[in-house]
């Protein structure tokens, strides 16, 4: 079971993390996450579950995850952006989680378009962002994220798209000093993005994908188009060349294809 006062133990966060949930099963830490930020909860608070019945990813998709061996949390933000601003939020969290496997532990992630974090190819982690607002102002997002860390096996459905840390570097992780340092990464990059309105979080995120000059398939409302990835928008939007057409796309499922 995750442990809460190692957690806060191994925690140098200002406030993320600061309040944290902990639960041994929940439906949905996004779900559990806007029930407190409703109520007021103050930004940084934490949702941690070790089983979710109805976690869900992007698209209405369920997020599948072995009880006690991964990372799936939720953190409440209030920020004071622009709403222009928000929907470069997934590009700092999906930064920060690359640049602190990579800066701790030498793995290898990528970052793929939108928020997905890869690690041989495979999916490692995904994150559901969900916003309220009122009178045009934000007033909470919620930020879901699931990392597998320990999973061994996933279903055959899966197996082939999907992975985590412990079959790719054949080792046990500390789930605990992980998150830990994760939250301090993406605390960092968060306060720096709201509180400078230029900043280069779209040229580091593209410092960690591999899937530019790469032919990509992209679904999006039942329609499924082919393209070249190009380049990301400074509104965080992927720039698809589609038969020789510059396109953009500011949500769609999106795979690489490989030969």
């Amino acid at each position: 079971m995750f442990e809460k006062e190692k957690f806060s133990s191994l925690l140098k966060t200002k406030i993320f993390g600061k309040n944290i949930f902990c639960f041994d099963t929940i439906d949905s830490t996004n779900t559990q996450a806007k029930m407190l930020a409703e109520k007021g909860t103050e930004e940084g608070t934490i949702v941690i579950a070790d089983e979710q019945t109805h976690g869900r990813g992007r698209f209405s998709r369920s997020w599948i995850s072995a009880k006690e061996k991964n990372l799936t949390f939720s953190i409440i933000l209030r920020p004071k952006i622009s709403l222009e601003r928000i929907g470069l939020l997934p590009f700092i969290f999906a930064t920060a989680i690359a640049k602190t496997l990579r800066k701790y532990y030498t793995v290898e992630a990528e970052t793929k378009w939108p928020n997905d974090i890869l690690l041989n190819g495979k999916k490692l982690c995904g994150m559901l962002l969900e916003s309220s607002f009122h009178n045009e102002n934000v007033d909470y997002i919620i930020v879901g994220i699931g990392l597998n860390v320990n999973q061994e096996t996933f279903t055959d459905e899966l197996a082939q798209t999907a992975t985590s840390l412990f079959p790719e570097t054949q080792k046990e992780w500390d789930r605990e000093k992980l998150l830990s340092q994760i939250l301090l990464q993406i605390e960092n990059e968060y306060f720096f993005f709201c509180e400078n309105e230029t900043n280069d979080i779209l040229s580091q995120w593209k410092s960690y994908s591999t899937m530019f000059g790469k032919e990509i398939s992209m679904s999006q409302n039942g329609d499924v188009l082919n393209g070249i990835a190009i380049d990301v928008s400074p509104d965080g939007e992927l720039l698809v060349n589609v038969n020789n057409k510059l396109v953009k796309f500011n949500s769609a499922d999106v795979t690489l294809i490989r030969h």
